[in-house]
């Protein structure tokens, strides 16, 4: 009789300790998980900033932020709000990406098939490393990403070879020529539920075609889609292993209460 008794108070104790145990996991596996949409254009204030997940560089060094060129170019107009490069002014200096401050017409060479006020637009070196455009895990996860790519430099005829990369390994490759204007994009730079860890870069390289003596522009729209993975913190993993060191103490108990009975 006793030892029914015993074998009775530690079982609804052992069932204590397990509800205590699920709900534990529960909440660390059910927590929802962390998500966010970047936007190449809409983030490109940021770019290169402390804490902005995007950055250019040309191979790895990063570009500098300039303000609009006074050396006399016909895309000029386009950069009123400045621009990163490796040089003051579009003459000498590629590569180079701007935010368009203006459509292509107001220009006056340039056409709005070229680029419209607010495109990211791209110069691809003329010799050395390609330019990236690189954006950074902030966490482990999964990530969707859309790009949309055009030649935006009408009043030359160039070819482009735009790669896109996961961690230095090529996710695809295409060839931007005159005949992608903004109205026939390519948008086959794609990926849907790729996954990522923290730190890792999604890159988009721009280079000049074999065979071309120098660079072209570019049009650029590239939006990643972040969904952080649902891994429990080590302080909510550290409760739940005490939970389940609790369900081993009282099968434990348990069984020496059913010996001694």
């Amino acid at each position: 009789m006793i030892a029914r008794t015993v074998s009775a108070l530690v079982g609804r104790r052992m069932g204590h300790v397990v509800a205590s145990a699920g709900l534990l996991a529960a909440f660390a596996l059910g927590s929802p998980a962390s998500a966010a949409i970047y936007s190449l254009a809409d983030d490109f204030g940021a770019v290169n900033s402390q804490g902005s997940a995007w950055s250019i560089t040309q191979g790895d060094t990063l570009l500098d932020f300039y303000p609009q060129p006074t050396t006399a170019n016909t895309l000029n107009a386009a950069a009123a709000n400045g621009y990163w490069g490796v040089g003051p002014n579009f003459n000498t200096f590629v590569p180079f990406i701007v935010q368009a401050s203006v459509n292509g017409a107001a220009t006056g060479v340039y056409n709005n098939n070229d680029f419209l006020a607010g495109d990211v637009i791209i110069h691809s070196p003329n010799a050395g490393e390609p330019l990236f455009i690189n954006w950074t895990a902030p966490a482990a996860g999964l990530i969707s990403y859309t790009s949309s790519l055009w030649y935006g430099h009408s009043p030359v005829n160039r070819i482009n070879q735009v790669s896109a990369l996961l961690q230095g390994s090529s996710l695809g490759g295409t060839s931007v020529s005159n005949s992608n204007t903004r109205a026939n994009p390519i948008t086959s730079l794609s990926g849907s539920n790729i996954a990522v860890n923290a730190g890792d870069v999604l890159a988009f390289s721009f280079a000049r075609a074999s065979g071309q003596p120098v660079g072209s522009i570019n049009g650029l729209s590239l939006i990643v889609d972040f969904t952080g993975s649902t891994v429990p913190e080590p302080a909510t993993w550290g409760m739940m292993l005490i939970g389940f060191g609790g369900i081993g103490a009282a099968l434990r108990s348990r069984r020496r209460s059913l010996a001694l009975g």
